[in-house]
């Protein structure tokens, strides 16, 4: 979960500094709480054996 939280910040602030916008990451928590739902998911299909 912790990888997928520090891609998806990364990535969005990064997309942030390069279209010189104000990064989301300093004023809201938009990427991190995608990452860390996704990651979430991600475990419990795990766990359920979904494929």
């Amino acid at each position: 979960m912790f990888l997928g939280i520090v891609t998806g910040v990364g990535g969005g602030l990064i997309n942030d500094i390069l279209t010189l916008k104000i990064p989301m990451v300093l004023s809201e928590d938009f990427y991190a709480t995608c990452s860390i739902a996704g990651a979430i998911l991600l475990y419990i299909l795990a766990v359920l054996n979904f494929n």
